[in-house]
């Protein structure tokens, strides 16, 4: 899935479209910045722009408080997550714009679909709840599903094998470093959301998905439109884990 021009890709056609959570699905990355600052303060701790984007987002908390609390006890890293946690379940989280009426049009058009995302499974029901999104995905990975979060690529290889296609064939929505990294690393085509990359598996960058939408073709095949970059991404319906 590697091009160096992005107004030359060739065609993409692909089995399963995936998605990350936060900051893709939901826009919650400026209340998990505040949350994350506010309770590293309480142990004067700084958390910059970079320990976001390398450490925060995309990252499971117990990868965060190793990486921001190396020198605090563990019950000290527990009182940090439980009082960002505490802010994040306060906020009033809302969906991307445009995201649920794409996840409707894949629906339709028979494509497999998947939630791929660090958070635990508990906060990962009450959002899409939240939302209305919660029978949306014919399969969520989370948390408690691998051994190894993101950047690691088993999150999106674990979703890739449940729903039997190749990782080739599965298209990913990401917006943080280490999720694109992930995605990269599993051998996925991915769309970068308010993250410019230079990750050669990056086919597109979007701010979210207005616009986004899935048509047919003459064939009557149902193609993806509405992302720059990319003249075609055929959505193939798979009829059997052999197909």
């Amino acid at each position: 899935m590697q091009a160096s021009d992005p107004g030359r890709l060739p065609e993409l056609s692909v089995h399963a479209v995936a998605f990350d959570m936060d900051g893709v699905l939901v826009d919650t990355n400026g209340a998990i910045e505040r949350a994350w600052r506010s309770a590293a303060s309480m142990y004067g701790v700084h958390v910059s722009d970079a320990d976001l984007r390398t450490h925060v987002h995309g990252q499971p908390a117990t990868s965060t408080l190793r990486a921001l609390f190396p020198g605090h006890t563990p019950m000290q890293r527990q009182e940090v997550w439980r009082h960002a946690a505490r802010i994040e379940e306060q906020m009033p989280y809302q969906p991307m714009p445009g995201v649920l009426p794409l996840l409707r049009a894949l629906a339709d058009s028979g494509i497999a679909v998947t939630l791929v995302t660090s958070n635990l499974p508990g906060r990962v029901a009450a959002i899409l709840d939240l939302i209305g999104a919660a029978d949306a995905f014919h399969t969520v990975v989370s948390r408690d599903d691998t051994v190894n979060g993101k950047p690691h690529p088993e999150p999106y290889l674990t979703a890739a094998s449940r729903l039997g296609v190749p990782p080739q064939r599965m298209l990913v929505f990401e917006d943080s470093d280490s999720g694109i990294r992930a995605a990269s690393a599993a051998g996925c085509a991915c769309v970068a959301v308010r993250q410019p990359s230079k990750d050669p598996n990056v086919v597109a960058v979007v701010p979210d998905f207005t616009g986004i939408a899935v048509t047919r073709d003459d064939s009557g095949t149902p193609i993806l439109t509405g992302v720059p970059g990319t003249p075609v991404i055929r959505l193939i319906v798979r009829r059997s884990r052999t197909d």
